[in-house]
């Protein structure tokens, strides 16, 4: 993990592995504006795309879009979100099975809110990623978590 919170710079580049040859998580996020803020691509099982999102802040534009898959071909959420300065963004609960949490996120942009609050189980019980983004100017609080 390496944060910087200098303005235009890059604010979190992550990436978590749960087991040897699998990548869960890879994350690059710009706080410039009108930049991408958060690329994300993640991976449960070889082959298996389970999330990959593009987040524009500037004003106007597209805040998210979120593409999820949990089996070869099978689209879960296809979302895109725009929104004003210090609304929420995105609040989301994804269930591909009965029983599962996928992906709850719940996004702040007013300056020196939270961020990002990401919970995501690929199987039952399982927790993946549990993420929490402060942009605070000259502060930075992000904690990751795999298990």
């Amino acid at each position: 993990m390496d944060e910087v919170t200098s303005p235009g710079t890059r604010v979190a580049m992550m990436d978590v592995v749960i087991s040897p040859g699998k990548r869960v998580s890879m994350m690059d996020e710009v706080t410039s504006p009108g930049t991408r803020v958060a690329m994300m691509d993640v991976v449960t099982s070889p082959g298996t795309r389970v999330a990959m999102m593009d987040v524009v802040i500037s004003p106007g534009t597209r805040v998210a879009m979120m593409d999820v898959v949990t089996s070869p071909g099978t689209r879960v959420a296809m979302m895109a979100v725009v929104t004003s300065p210090g609304k929420r963004v995105v609040m989301m609960d994804e269930v591909t099975s009965p029983g599962t949490r996928v992906a709850m996120m719940d996004v702040v942009i007013s300056p020196g809110t939270r961020v990002a609050m990401m919970d995501v189980v690929t199987s039952p019980g399982i927790s993946v990623v549990m993420m929490d983004v402060v942009i605070s100017p000259g502060k930075s609080n992000q904690d990751g978590y795999s298990y």
